[in-house]
């Protein structure tokens, strides 16, 4: 499962970093502007999700290795 949420992750990533170069040249008219930050705060929230599952994971194993040097 993990491996199948990478690539999202990464494609997602890719694309919000893409969008902002678009917004950081300011050659957006305001409708496509507003469809393209739509985007963004959805492509955000997707990454935040997965990288929220990450550290989740993360703190798991850590509290497991220090449960396991007790």
């Amino acid at each position: 499962k993990p491996k199948q949420s990478n690539p999202d992750f990464e494609k997602s990533f890719k694309r919000l970093e893409q969008l902002v170069r678009e917004f950081e040249q300011g050659d957006l008219d305001l409708e496509v502007g507003l469809d393209k930050f739509k985007e963004a705060l959805k492509l955000a929230e997707v990454c935040k999700k997965r990288l929220d599952e990450v550290e989740n994971k993360v703190n798991k194993i850590k509290q497991e290795f220090s449960d396991f040097n007790k």
